[in-house]
């Protein structure tokens, strides 16, 4: 139920977003291509996490189950825009830990970056000009759909390379992260400000929102490797 995945964009071929995944993280195991039959669901895995890459008409995809690359390193979205010149954008949502992030970066400029986690913060980081999708669509819900208009926004289109492009499973053993810079240290800021209090968040169980009206009691595996396990309660 929900989005449980990050979405990197970038306007650049496979080949080139892949070798800047790798100057700035290590080795990326390529595993071949994606069989036709074979659903694209990226996953965490016990020797790392297999992502799911490719491209469309020349601009590049990736399905992202660490969450490093989709929003999390979001000095990682900037550098690789300015190494390159080129537009390259990053969502996440964990939407059982209630974790949403939005990376938008064109050459040098940062050009938007949304980032909230509802058990750690009283309001979401924010800063540059909202997409003109967030008037209609705001960025957080349990789908991922205004993530999704939001990338589609800016000339991405992930069903039709779902649909159409190419798929290459691609193993992350998290060999070196991904360097925090300006990005990170900005979200560590507001953190320290507008941070709940660690006494005052969820400790026990996931409550998890379904769309009927009641709540599933669960646990997030995700968070739950970090030593984690939260609440989310739904609006």
């Amino acid at each position: 139920m929900g989005m449980h995945h990050g979405v990197l964009v970038a306007d650049l071929p496979w080949s080139t977003l892949a070798a800047e995944l790798e100057r700035h993280v290590g080795d990326l195991r390529d595993l071949g291509s994606l069989p036709a039959d074979e659903p694209l669901e990226p996953e965490a895995r016990d020797d790392g996490f297999l992502l799911i890459g490719g491209e469309l008409a020349g601009r590049s995809y990736l399905l992202d189950a660490s969450f490093l690359f989709s929003g999390m390193a979001p000095d990682l979205i900037a550098e690789i825009a300015a190494a390159q010149g080129a537009l390259v954008a990053a969502c996440l949502a964990e939407t059982v830990s209630g974790i949403f992030a939005l990376v938008v970066a064109r050459g040098t400029g940062v050009l938007r970056h949304h980032f909230n986690s509802h058990t750690e913060l009283t309001r979401p980081y924010d800063t540059g000009d909202p997409l003109p999708t967030e008037r209609r669509q705001p960025l957080e819900d349990l789908d991922g759909i205004g993530l999704q208009a939001a990338i589609k926004h800016l000339g991405f289109d992930a069903d039709a390379w779902e649909r159409a492009g190419s798929h290459r499973k691609v193993l992350f053993i998290a060999e070196r992260l991904p360097r925090s810079g300006a990005l990170a240290a900005a979200v560590g800021s507001h953190q320290a400000r507008f941070g709940i209090p660690k006494t005052q968040q969820p400790s026990d169980v996931v409550t998890l929102a379904r769309r009927d009206g009641g709540f599933d009691i669960t646990r997030s595996p995700y968070l739950r490797r970090l030593g984690k396990v939260v609440s989310v309660r739904r609006e």
